[in-house]
């Protein structure tokens, strides 16, 4: 399966409406201008678990906005500041989404091999260990 790694677009379902989350560089900077952090300040954010709900809600919408429409997004917004528990069942695939185009591809690739494969297998070790000296 190839993977779109310049523009993937991923699905969403709020309360039983599915909506379609794309970043592109226009998306990127409206939330640059919108939360007057850097792109690469959010991306911090959301590796370390510091970004604010307020900014996940910001993230979701501007993808929604990008992807369905200004009305869809303004509705997930309003849902999201209304009943936050939508936005933690939701949280994983917006961040995935937000963060895919910022990673470079040969990361992704890797990552791709990788899934292929299966879990990483355990090594063994071929000779038993040396036993301590005690002395």
């Amino acid at each position: 399966m190839n993977i779109d790694i310049f523009n993937p677009q991923t699905q969403i379902e709020i309360e039983g409406e599915k909506y379609t989350i794309l970043y592109d560089n226009q998306t990127y900077a409206a939330l640059e201008q919108k939360t007057g952090k850097g792109v690469l300040a959010l991306f911090d954010e959301i590796l370390t678990n510091k970004a604010a709900l307020s900014i996940y809600i910001d993230i979701a919408a501007f993808g929604v906005k990008n992807g369905t429409s200004t009305e869809a997004a303004e509705k997930i917004k309003t849902l999201f500041e209304q009943k936050p528990y939508l936005i933690m069942q939701n949280l994983q695939t917006i961040c995935a989404a937000f963060l895919v185009p910022l990673t470079p591809p040969e990361s992704l690739q890797n990552l791709q091999n990788k899934n292929k494969d299966g879990l990483k297998k355990k090594k063994t070790r071929k000779t038993p260990p040396k036993k301590p000296l005690i002395g």
